[in-house]
């Protein structure tokens, strides 16, 4: 994959931010990751996040408070408690509560009987305050750079943010939080938390939560944690090759840090995935397609289409096929069990298809722009009697060595 747009990208948006970040340090953690995807022209994602951080959630907030008040040190965690926020990564997950409870740890709590459980706790009170809220709901009325000129506002954001971060403070101190791994580290909560775990030295390990594919590494750089593990070693390269040195041996990789899907042997459609950004880029790739689906449809496979968990459904496109199309909404890993063939745009879906045998196929043009590893592009030409259908071996690439992740965590331990 090419990152090569993003060490100019960086430069240009310290050049316009920097002397902003240096008058609110602590404000501008909670906004940055808005401001970079604004500059990289992803507006979509960035009124879709702005809009969630704009509500106001005022009864959620005051149970956080009530909890940060009450709630106590996890039981069983005599060797301290580690933030763990790994929600698309079930088996990995579940290997590293093992491995917390070998050592006499334990995961920091995501439910509770009564109260607001510690881990939803720590992240709403590292953004409570009114000014975040109003920021952004300024930013979705005018554009971002209208409440960056409001200084009042930014000074109260800066306080807020200050008043957070001694908040989250108590709270890792309290419940012994000694160690965090988390699927990013860019979104306000987590940048809050972040820079508690690098005052009190509690390292901080983030795994992509994708396959990395924004040329300009939007989410992903600058690294805040410590460590950013990615889901190839080839991935790993790409980025360490336009990071700045000191950055560069952030990057780890441990192996593909997924579980394989087993596709079921009644196997029975053709999975369409994407990840639009409008929607006659969606039409414009459903009519480059329309071959492939014909053929497919015409040999009794069910055409189905899913879409990127964070994107709207734009449905009313479908009349272009001129067949029934139906709407997949089920966790990602059932839809590759029922899968034949995949095809998309770009997606980290498109890697999980093909590291589990799915015949997985990229349209060109996207793999011109966002090549995905282990998939074959799909040339406009081609028509669905051109496409393997039967399960394939898996691609080489190292499953996750979780015995080599385990020593690396200890030696953190160790030394924190």
């Amino acid at each position: 994959m090419d990152f090569s747009a993003y060490p100019e990208f960086e430069a240009s948006f310290q050049q316009k931010y920097g002397e902003l970040f240096a008058c609110y340090p602590h404000a501008s953690m909670m906004i940055e990751k808005q401001l970079r995807l604004t500059e990289a022209a992803e507006t979509d994602t960035a009124l879709a996040n702005m809009r969630k951080l704009a509500r106001s959630r005022f009864g959620r907030r005051l149970r956080a408070r009530l909890a940060s008040l009450l709630l106590r040190k996890p039981t069983r965690s005599s060797s301290g408690v580690c933030y763990l926020q790994l929600p698309r990564f079930d088996g990995l997950n579940s290997r590293i509560e093992d491995y917390l409870r070998s050592r006499k740890m334990a995961a920091l709590p995501k439910d509770h009987r009564w109260l607001m459980p510690h881990q939803r706790t720590l992240n709403l009170v590292a953004t409570s305050g009114s000014a975040l809220r109003q920021f952004m709901s300024r930013a979705i009325a005018s554009g971002v750079q209208a409440p960056l000129q409001d200084s009042a506002l930014m000074e109260r954001m800066e306080r807020d943010a200050v008043r957070n971060r001694d908040g989250v403070t108590k709270l890792m101190t309290r419940w012994d939080i000694r160690l965090i791994i988390a699927d990013g580290d860019s979104l306000p909560h987590l940048r809050v938390i972040g820079s508690v775990a690098k005052r009190r030295g509690c390292p901080f390990i983030v795994l992509a939560h994708g396959y990395a594919q924004n040329p300009k590494l939007i989410s992903l750089a600058p690294i805040h944690a410590d460590y950013l593990l990615t889901w190839t070693e080839q991935q790993a390269e790409d980025i360490r090759a336009v990071l700045p040195s000191a950055q560069r041996s952030k990057v780890l990789c441990f192996g593909y840090p997924k579980d394989l899907s087993e596709p079921s042997s009644l196997a029975d459609s053709l999975l369409i995935v994407w990840h639009p950004t409008r929607q006659d880029d969606l039409v414009e790739q459903v009519r480059e397609l329309r071959a492939v689906i014909d053929q497919y449809a015409a040999d009794g496979f069910k055409v189905r289409l899913r879409f990127h968990p964070k994107e709207d459904r734009h449905t009313e496109f479908l009349h272009e096929l001129d067949r029934e199309v139906e709407i997949s909404n089920e966790v990602l890993e059932t839809a590759l069990q029922r899968a034949a063939v995949v095809i998309g745009s770009r997606s980290s879906a498109l890697v999980e298809a093909a590291m589990s045998g799915i015949p997985t196929y990229q349209l060109e043009r996207y793999a011109r722009e966002v090549p995905c590893e282990f998939t074959e592009v799909l040339g406009q030409n081609k028509d669905g009697s051109t496409l393997s259908r039967s399960k394939q071996e898996p691609p080489f690439a190292s499953r996750f060595e979780f015995d080599r992740f385990a020593g690396f965590l200890d030696r953190l331990l160790a030394g924190s």
